[in-house]
Parts: C-alpha cells; structure tokens; sequence
C-alpha cells in the first residue's frame, strides 16, 4: 500500500513539473482587461494597414523656401561711389604707365576711429577684372603714408578724408598698358577697433567691407 501511494505521488509531482514545462515554454493569453461599468471586455482596436498604392505624406521642412530678388548690374553707368560700415568709398580716378595701373580712392569714416587692413596677398579678394575678364590683384597698397610688402594697415580716423592707392601688374603691348576700362573693382577690407589696434590683436576683425565699383576709364599717361 505504501508502494502505491509513493508510486502515485511521484506521478503527481511529475505531472505537476511537465505542466509547469509547458506553462512555460507556451504562455497562455492574458485575461483582457474588463470595464468596470459594464463587466464586458475591452479590446484595442489597431489602426487599418497602409495601402501600398497610398504614397506616405513628406514631412514638413523645417525652414521655408525665401526667393531672392536678384538686382540687375548696369553694365554702362559708372558705379564710383559705395558706403559700407559708416565708411564713404570714393573713386578719385585710375592711371597707366607702362605695365602699372594705379586705382586712387579715398575713404571717409564717418563713425568711430577704426583701423583698415587690405591684403596684397595671392589670395586675396581685392581685384580689377578688364573688358575682357581679366583679373588682376594689387601689387602695392598704401593707405594715407602707411604701405607694406603684403598686408597694409591704416587708421582711419573720424571724419578724415583718407586717401588709398591700390597699383596692379597689367600686360603691356608695345610699352603701352594693354588696359583701357575697368569693368569691376573689388574692394575687400577688415575692420579692427582702437583696442585691437593699440595691443596688435587682428586674429578677428570687428567687422568686414565687401564693396564695389563699376565702368570706369583708365587713363593713359605718357612717360
């Protein structure tokens, strides 16, 4: 009788452990929540599959399209004059003798003391372009007495009248400058304040010029 009852609950235990085993590997499915109101259970409804022929809706972009009104160039009327920075540019006149053209401007700050500083540099962003596109960057600047081999800085004090020459390497033909009409001076200048200029600090200028100048003749002169 013993061996029966031992017999039987081992069986049991056995049982037990297999229905764990296989409780287990294949849970069964929960019990759907039920609304406490009616006792009936609630389900989700899922939302229908995308319909494949349905191309999905773009995103918005994050900033709008701005069209930019494009200004037309005269390309005959002389452009001498241009303010940039509180600073009056005035074309005074350009002059050839053999293989230089010199560019006379001069430049009125009508704001605080500043310094300009004008690259002479190969990469530079100050260049003429001729009739025919050639272009051509200065060889020499000097601003007021002060001049330098690659890198010119002047002050511009307020209210002064300071003269600039710009002198450029032009091809000659027969000893005569192959260059009768600027079609477009660039000018492009870095501003430094009095406190940068007193400690000598120019890493970063306080603001920059980009101005241009259009159509004007060169003048010939004889040696």
């Amino acid at each position: 009788m013993d061996r029966i009852v031992s017999g039987l609950f081992k069986i049991f235990i056995l049982l037990f452990l297999i229905a764990w085993l296989v409780y287990s590997i294949f849970p069964g499915r929960s019990t759907p929540p039920r609304d406490p109101a009616t006792g009936v259970a609630t389900t989700t409804t899922l939302p229908p599959p995308l319909d494949a022929s349905t191309p999905p809706v773009p995103a918005a972009p994050n900033q709008a399209t701005v069209a930019v009104a494009s200004t037309p160039v005269d390309q005959v009327e002389p452009i001498l004059k241009a303010n940039h920075e509180q600073i009056a540019f005035d074309i005074q006149g350009a002059q050839a003798q053999g293989s230089e053209l010199v560019v006379q401007m001069t430049a009125v700050n009508n704001g605080p003391d500043r310094m300009i500083e004008i690259s002479s540099y190969p990469w530079t962003k100050t260049l003429i372009y001729d009739v025919a596109g050639n272009v051509f960057r200065p060889s020499t600047v000097r601003v007021a007495n002060v001049q330098a081999s690659n890198l010119t800085r002047a002050m511009l004090v307020s209210g002064v009248a300071t003269p600039i020459r710009l002198a450029f390497k032009v091809p000659t033909v027969r000893g005569k400058p192959d260059i009768t009409k600027i079609r477009l001076f660039e000018l492009n200048a870095s501003l430094y304040d009095t406190n940068q200029a007193r400690n000598n600090s120019f890493g970063q200028p306080v603001s920059q010029i980009y101005a241009s100048f259009r159509n004007f003749d060169v003048e010939g002169l004889s040696k």
